[in-house]
């Protein structure tokens, strides 16, 4: 395992963490102020990704004046909401206002993960052929295409159950829609986001043959029909066994979110180009970061295509990068 792939599982690791932040720390919060606890577990929960993130990928990051201000105003906006804690729409109940609040916390939470991605990698996601340095001027490390493409995905682990609150508890308080139309609604918002930002990230990875076209195609459809699960009548009205109700009962409930893991599971199985490691040619093609002219069996660092220099250490990093992903 590299060092980019192992702060990808620290990242992973992220998510268990704050969800067990979340209710600790909304318990302490409770306990010294005997109120405020969803609040002051939000605030927990938020600054320990913004803060666990940057320590992450720290080394992986060019710090210059824009990615250092960027960072630094999205992670003013994340906290900012949950230390202002104003629902954006005015509901009638309690719990529907703290499930708002709290969905508004996370939507904000994965949008800092996309912002600070697209700040801190965006010549590396866009795959611009101009000289952009691999590392940072202080001992940085090279961030490779894939591993920038799968942080900004795991920014879909908050920002998925954040729209999914946005739009159901304001159909469900504000409009004529209750449950389960609300539901299906919700769940069809994160069906879209899900399918449009994987696709969006991945799609200049992924060989399109017509193989993995079918199979992506039919994953986006069942994460779009799973949601009329909601619509299932309750099993006791089958006469069913009361075991075998609460089981159908839970398959029904969940049936969007397995769903969503066999869209996120069943794309990379299908994506996957089943190569285990770099081919020796692949690692010989070196070419210009500008123009794409080859540099190999040149005697200089120097394209003599555009004129753009370098360093030997650089050129290697920049191919290795690319290649053993």
């Amino acid at each position: 395992m590299n060092d980019r792939t192992a702060r990808l599982a620290l990242l992973l690791a992220l998510a268990p963490l704050l969800a067990g932040l979340f209710y600790v720390g909304g318990a302490v919060v409770a306990g010294f102020r005997s109120s405020d606890d969803v609040r002051g577990a939000s605030f927990v929960a938020t600054l320990t990704l913004c803060l666990g993130t940057v320590w992450i990928w720290r080394r992986y990051v060019r710090w210059d004046l824009v990615r250092v201000s960027s960072t630094a105003g999205l992670t003013l906006l994340a906290l900012g909401q949950v230390l202002l804690w104003y629902p954006v729409f005015p509901v009638s109940d309690c719990v529907s206002d703290d499930l708002l609040r709290c969905g508004q916390s996370s939507t904000l939470a994965g949008l800092w993960c996309v912002g600070c991605a697209l700040t801190w990698w965006w010549s590396v996601l866009a795959e611009r052929r101009r000289p952009v340095p691999s590392a940072a001027p202080s001992g940085g490390l090279i961030m490779s295409p894939n591993t920038a493409r799968a942080a900004l995905g795991m920014a879909l682990l908050p920002l998925l159950p954040g729209v999914f609150f946005l739009v159901a508890v304001p159909l469900e308080d504000l409009t004529p829609l209750t449950a389960p139309h609300s539901l299906f609604v919700a769940y069809e918002a994160c069906a879209l986001v899900a399918v449009g930002a994987w696709l969006r990230i991945w799609r200049r990875r992924v060989a399109w043959t017509p193989l993995a076209r079918r199979r992506t195609s039919w994953l986006a459809i069942a994460l779009a029909v799973a949601p009329m699960s909601v619509y299932v009548p309750d099993a006791d009205t089958w006469l069913l066994s009361p075991a075998i109700s609460t089981i159908a009962d839970a398959v029904r409930d969940t049936l969007p979110l397995f769903a969503l893991a066999a869209w996120f599971g069943g794309t990379a199985l299908a994506w996957r180009t089943g190569r285990t490691s770099a081919e020796p040619s692949e690692l010989a093609q070196v070419t210009c970061p500008q123009c794409s002219y080859s540099l190999v069996g040149l005697r200089e660092v120097r394209c003599p295509e555009c004129g753009w220099s370098s360093t030997v250490d650089d050129i290697v990093g920049r191919a290795l990068a690319n290649a053993l992903d």
